[in-house]
């Protein structure tokens, strides 16, 4: 929303020591490995903590070193190209958005798997809505995705395929950004179905960074999948080698897309198998399962917003049902204000459960939304 010009970066800012219950010790290190059959952490400092239970919420990290050329351009401040995946190249895209006068305006979309998925068009559709309302330009837009697809859930692609056409956007699949030749002002893309390099001219040029788990999980084979995520049970978020690690939301391998609105939906589930495992009972089996929902909120301009929610196997899970196959105003009014308000005020204080919104749901009826 701060690239988008829908609010200012001081709106979603906050220090991590606010979004933290009291009585909640806050250890300000990073984590350089972590000895699962010891049950030991180590932070950079050489510090060592034991643990019972680990509980893995680690994210993912942009690579910009993955396309050429990439990092220097958004570091350079004259350079038209910036990403809202980094507060400071979200606050240097909107200047952007807002000065532009060019023709040429390239999206950019990696390879699966990064954080909100639906993102890289969101921020296509509200730029679209400066340039042509506010400016009352009419430039050339183009989306390259590394995808076959517009949006993996099939029923939403159609709709923002049509949505995207009536704009007279261009929709390029399969293709994916490899180098950015900022002099020239070149964007050049990986055609992965013809298997050949294209060049695309830009005036103005969204990145969308690769993105993969953190480099301190890789240390820990025992504990993460090939791809150096955390390998645990899709549904109930335990590894699947040691039972007293757990976890959840982008770092974890779950094959959902990576939503803050799938971590709200599994922690709750996460924490009933947690204290299930943990206690004294005889059997610690996790009871609630996940079944693989997830939301984007795309907005899709004119003050409009289509709220996407699936599950594993991209399988529909609408909350609002049959409202959600267009886009809606009050879902607009959803996704800036009553979100970023649970996001920073319920949230952090384990007072939201997903769709239950604050009413704590009970084992039975987490198992339900399976």
């Amino acid at each position: 929303m701060v690239g988008g010009g829908l609010a200012p970066p001081e709106k979603f800012i906050s220090s991590n020591d606010k979004m933290l219950r009291t009585g909640v010790s806050w250890v300000d290190l990073a984590v350089e490995t972590i000895d699962a059959d010891n049950n030991v952490i180590e932070t950079e400092d050489g510090s060592k903590y034991s643990y019972e239970h680990l509980i893995i919420a680690a994210g993912v990290q942009n690579h910009y070193e993955k396309v050429k050329g990439l990092f220097e351009a958004l570091e350079d401040p004259k350079a038209p190209v910036a990403t809202i995946y980094h507060p400071r190249y979200a606050q240097k895209w909107s200047r952007i958005r807002e000065n532009f006068d060019g023709k040429n305006a390239v999206f950019t979309q990696p390879p699966l798997p990064f954080r909100c998925p639906g993102a890289p068009q969101k921020i296509m559709h509200l730029s679209h809505d400066t340039w042509t309302q506010k400016k009352k330009l009419n430039p050339n837009i183009s989306f390259y995705t590394a995808t076959p697809f517009i949006f993996a859930q099939p029923d939403y692609a159609k709709t923002l395929k049509k949505i995207a056409d009536d704009k007279q956007m261009a929709v390029n699949y399969q293709h994916n950004l490899v180098e950015v030749r900022l002099p020239e002002r070149i964007a050049v893309f990986r055609d992965t179905k013809e298997e050949k390099n294209v060049e695309v001219p830009f005036d103005v040029l969204h990145a969308t960074p690769p993105q993969g788990p953190r480099p301190f999980l890789a240390k820990t084979k025992s504990i993460v999948d090939a791809n150096g995520y955390v390998d645990v049970d899709p549904n109930t978020f335990r590894s699947k080698r040691y039972q007293n690690v757990w976890a959840l939301g982008d770092c974890s391998n779950t094959p959902n897309a990576k939503t803050a609105a799938a971590v709200f939906e599994q922690t709750p589930i996460l924490i009933n198998n947690l204290l299930n495992a943990s206690s004294k009972k005889e059997t610690s089996t996790p009871t609630a399962e996940y079944g693989g929902y997830t939301s984007c909120p795309l907005f899709v301009g004119n003050g409009k917003l289509l709220l996407a929610e699936f599950k594993y196997g991209f399988a529909l899970d609408e909350t609002f049902k049959p409202f959600q196959s267009k886009p809606r105003k009050l879902f607009y009014y959803f996704k800036t204000h009553l979100f970023p308000f649970v996001y920073f005020n319920l949230m952090p204080y384990g007072r939201w459960f997903g769709r239950h919104g604050i009413f704590k749901p009970s084992p039975k009826a987490l198992n339900e939304q399976k």
